[in-house]
């Protein structure tokens, strides 16, 4: 994408405070119906008969949006259709658009990916429940935690949150049980080959890899370097 554009797109984020479920809703609902209207766009056409809320905007739209990008779990019950203010954040984003037209920066698909990645962030951002239960051993509650980190991967095709909460896991482990000692963590969900990192702890001449998918080349890392 243009940097322009997204700075543009970064500045309509932050003036609008399109971050929760409802405005995201709003703003990927109109993107699309972008696509099939001719520009200069008039606000009045995505105002709903009530006058109280945007047109065409609900559940399914906003989901079907989503489904063409792969990302299946629902932003929405409503759709933002009840969200207070998606009627003001639909004439802002309208003007926007036009703004971008008349600049000869309008490009609807970059733009609409770029909501749908902001979407992405929304869901990575909702915290991970764990609930201590006892009854069930501490191996039932960590079965639930990792059982909820697949399915929001499911959700989010590409995604690899469970390597993220593995090493996270590991290293409160690791810090826990050598209070004394120095460790070192190299960082979640970044590539070794990338970084020339010898794995993603690493305590003196020891690195410890965290991963789901063990293979010979990737034991032969964890060894006294």
């Amino acid at each position: 994408m243009n940097q322009i554009l997204q700075r543009k797109l970064e500045q309509f984020r932050n003036d609008h405070n399109v971050r929760k479920k409802g405005s995201l809703s709003v703003v990927l609902h109109l993107t699309r119906a972008a696509r099939e209207r001719v520009f200069p766009l008039n606000e009045n056409d995505f105002l709903a008969k009530s006058g109280g809320q945007v047109r065409g905007l609900n559940k399914s739209s906003v989901q079907a949006v989503l489904r063409d990008y792969g990302v299946t779990r629902t932003l929405a019950q409503e759709g933002g259709r009840t969200s207070r203010g998606s009627v003001g954040l639909m004439k802002a984003y309208v003007r926007f658009l036009n703004d971008l037209h008349s600049q000869n920066m309008l490009d609807v698909d970059a733009i609409e990916q770029w909501w749908v990645d902001r979407v992405r962030d929304y869901f990575a951002s909702m915290p991970l429940k764990m609930k201590y239960d006892s009854s069930k051993s501490i191996q039932a509650l960590f079965d639930d935690l990792f059982q909820q980190v697949r399915r929001r991967e499911e959700d989010d095709p590409g995604a690899t949150y469970l390597g993220s909460v593995l090493q996270h896991l590991v290293g409160a482990k690791l810090a826990l049980a050598l209070p004394d000692v120095k460790l070192t963590h190299l960082g979640a969900s970044v590539a070794d080959h990338s970084t020339k990192r010898a794995g993603d702890f690493q305590i003196d001449r020891t690195v410890i890899h965290v991963t789901t998918m063990p293979s010979e080349s990737l034991l032969e890392k964890c060894r006294v370097i």
